[in-house]
């Protein structure tokens, strides 16, 4: 069942591709140990992937402004509540339609409306019957 929901988010989820801005941005800051990148165990200096994840979204959200961007990450390096400079920066004029989804149900909620079948019926979409057989089997 994870695969076949994998699959339907997959077709709804657009891949944003990393800049060269961003990555050169990310070395930057991971050399500076600018946020999200921090200094780990031994003294090594990582978290330039995070930074140009996180650049990347950012990019295209200056890039696309009539859309809202969901970035969504439960990477402690991300810290949802209150983001570090020079992130929170990064932010400035985009903090009403950037949203920071931590898990897959919040992007659940985010996206779906939850529904109580009733009792006897039968789910009535192809991919809903199918999905409802496969518990079944599976919990037998």
């Amino acid at each position: 069942m994870r695969r076949y929901w994998r699959a339907q988010w997959l077709a709804v989820v657009e891949e944003v591709p990393t800049s060269e801005n961003a990555l050169r941005q990310a070395a930057y800051r991971e050399a500076n140990i600018l946020p999200p990148c921090k200094l780990a165990k031994g003294g090594v200096k990582v978290g330039a992937r995070d930074t140009a994840i996180w650049l990347s979204a950012i990019e295209y959200a200056r890039a696309h402004p009539d859309e809202t961007v969901y970035f969504v990450s439960e990477d402690n390096d991300f810290k949802k509540a209150s983001y570090p400079s020079p992130m929170r920066e990064d932010l400035d004029g985009l903090e009403k339609r950037f949203v920071h989804l931590t898990n897959l149900k919040e992007v659940a909620d985010q996206f779906t409306e939850s529904t109580t079948p009733r009792r006897g019926s039968r789910p009535s979409h192809p991919a809903v019957v199918r999905c409802a057989q496969r518990c079944r089997t599976r919990v037998s």
